[in-house]
Order: structure tokens, then C-alpha cells, then sequence
């Protein structure tokens, strides 16, 4: 995979600048066209060169972040030690930022209907993901659809928690219910 064109680059700019308003701001609404091309360092006209609107810059940013919650999930999953399984769900629900980005998006799911598909599709693609792993695994004898969705809800519910406050206890809800899924190993 090659490097990322510079218009790429500079659409990932423009989208993360709109992230980083958003959680400022404290709503998508009060995010201006103007508050992100400061943001990002360029004219507000140049915005429009990458993007029809900033619900498009909305839906890029959207699916980035989703992705990347959803592939760290993977990755605690792909960790087969307990103490790295619990840095790296640690260090997911303690970025604040990204998860009340994500949770600003369940609310515009609300009214959104381009990103509650987006998110729907997501949780699915991860659900049978995480149904196929279990029923791969020698070690898992439950229901591989019911476990699947259990983890998804509680990853969803830690990711939506962690944007109001630090949570020891969903933390610990979270990795047990991983471990009973995905056994790890001691170091």
C-alpha cells in the first residue's frame, strides 16, 4: 500500500480538525465550516475543494473513528497476555477525546440516517467478526452469535462511559468477558 496523496493527507487534516472542534465545541452543530479550516490551518474556501459539505467531512471522520475503535477491539483480541490486554483496553477507553467524539456520533445517529447505517454496518461487521472467531476457537463451548454481541455492547458501553468518566469497573466488565471468550495467557 502506497503513501497517501497529498490531497489524502490533507482530507485526514480537514477531518481531524473537525473532530478535534467537535469535542471542543461540544456538538457537530456548533462546529462551523470556519471553526475548522482554523482548525486545520487553511482558508475556508479550500475546505469546499476537498468536500461538498461538512456532513461529508462528518461521515469520512466518522467512519475513521469507528473503524479505529472497532480494530482495537481486534487487537485486544489478537493479545494473547493478560497484563498487554489490559494496557491496550486501558489505553483506548482513556482517550477522552475519541470517545466523545463516538459518542457525539451515537447522538447524531438520531438524526443522522448516513451515520447510523455507518454504525450499524460497523457493529455488524464486528459482531460476526468476533462469531466467526469463536467458532474457529478450540477453547469456546457458549453460543458464539450471544457472546459476540454481548462484547460488542459492552465495548460500545465502555467506549460511551469513558467519554464522561474514567470506569475501573466497565473496564474489568470488559475484560472478563473478553477472557471468557478469548482466553489469555500469563506472561
Amino acid at each position: 500500500m502506497g503513501r497517501p496523496s497529498i490531497s489524502e493527507q490533507r482530507r485526514i487534516e480537514i477531518g481531524r480538525a473537525l473532530q478535534t472542534c467537535v469535542v471542543r465545541n461540544g456538538s457537530y452543530e456548533s462546529t462551523s465550516v470556519k471553526d475548522i479550516a482554523q482548525e486545520a490551518g487553511i482558508a475556508t474556501g479550500l475546505i469546499h475543494h476537498y468536500f461538498t459539505n461538512k456532513d461529508e467531512i462528518l461521515l469520512l471522520m466518522a467512519d475513521a473513528s469507528l473503524l479505529s475503535v472497532f480494530n482495537l477491539l481486534e487487537d485486544l483480541l489478537h493479545t494473547r497476555q493478560d497484563t498487554p490486554r489490559r494496557e491496550k483496553l486501558h489505553e483506548l477507553l482513556s482517550d477522552e477525546n475519541q470517545s466523545r467524539f463516538v459518542l457525539t456520533l451515537y447522538h447524531l445517529s438520531l438524526s443522522m440516517p448516513e451515520i447510523r447505517d455507518l454504525i450499524l454496518a460497523r457493529r455488524e461487521e464486528l459482531r460476526e467478526s468476533l462469531t466467526a472467531r469463536l467458532r474457529r476457537s478450540q477453547a469456546f463451548s457458549g453460543n458464539p452469535e450471544e457472546t459476540a454481541y454481548r462484547l460488542v455492547f459492552l465495548l460500545e458501553s465502555a467506549v460511551a462511559q469513558a467519554a464522561l468518566e474514567s470506569s475501573p469497573l466497565l473496564e474489568e466488565l470488559l475484560l472478563q468477558a473478553l477472557q471468557e471468550a478469548f482466553p489469555a495467557r500469563e506472561a
